[in-house]
């Protein structure tokens, strides 16, 4: 506490880091660079003057599951510098001043069942590709639920973007070949038509999803009015799916017997 980084390693591999509470610190609680194979389990990291955890390059393989990361100044993760195939599940991501999570120019990354709320944003990923979004709740932050910002072949799925203050999934930046399917989507009541914008003329897979409705013309609403007057190109949404979607932490359907 009070210190520049609560822990800063450099070239760092098979290492864990578990139980610790990383609160108070000039800038990040933790700083990563070239560490590989690391775990990373049940803290507390919360209050420091800039990001939570800060992936700065070339950080792969690492596993971080199961922390509580609330309240600091910057993201409550980031990641930059091609850091690859990390895993980050079960964390609560609570009430940063920026994004929960943003991924960028990092790509083969997977985020599974995190919860994040209260920050400005969801996870955002920025030019990364082939990164795995599943079973993650989006909730209450203050502009997107999930943003795809230029990035491509990436899969968001059984995901719950539910009242966020701007649109619930954010496609911009020439992202191309993305997947949004298989999502519970809630909008808030303030503005009930901000499901998906699609920023760029590149199409957006966004069928198999639930839009808290069974009604067309209201399913049509929050995506149309997304898209009008862009010349854009968004899935076969409408009749596709219907119901709220249940599924399993892999983003796959479960199919009552």
């Amino acid at each position: 506490q009070g210190c520049d980084y609560g822990i800063a390693w450099q070239y760092c591999d098979t290492a864990m880091i578990s139980g610790s509470t990383l609160a108070a610190n000039g800038t990040s609680g933790l700083y990563f660079d070239y560490c590989t194979d690391n775990t990373i389990e049940t803290n507390t990291i919360t209050g420091n003057t800039s990001h939570g955890v800060y992936f700065l390059s070339n950080d792969n393989n690492n596993s971080v599951r199961g922390n509580y990361v609330q309240g600091n100044q910057g993201r409550g993760f980031e990641l930059t510098g091609a850091c690859q195939n990390n895993l980050f599940a079960d964390n609560v991501v609570d009430s940063n001043t920026l994004d929960a999570f943003r991924l960028q120019g990092s790509s083969g990354n997977t985020l599974l069942r995190n919860q994040t709320n209260g920050n400005l944003r969801g996870p955002n990923v920025v030019s990364g590709n082939n990164n795995l979004l599943i079973g993650n709740t989006s909730w209450n932050n203050v502009e997107q639920g999930f943003t795809i910002d230029g990035g491509t072949s990436n899969t968001l799925s059984g995901n719950v973007s539910d009242s966020n203050g701007d649109y619930q999934l954010y496609h911009v930046n020439a992202a191309s070949g993305n997947i949004f399917s298989r999502n519970n989507v809630a909008m808030p009541s303030t503005w009930p038509d901000s499901g998906v914008f699609n920023g760029n003329v590149n199409f957006l897979d966004c069928r198999i999803n639930w839009w808290s409705s069974s009604n067309e013309d209201s399913i049509a609403a929050t995506l149309a009015n997304a898209v009008d007057n862009q010349g854009l190109t968004m899935g076969s949404w409408v009749k596709e799916f219907l119901r709220l979607l249940d599924t399993d932490a892999n983003g796959c359907l479960k199919i009552d017997e």
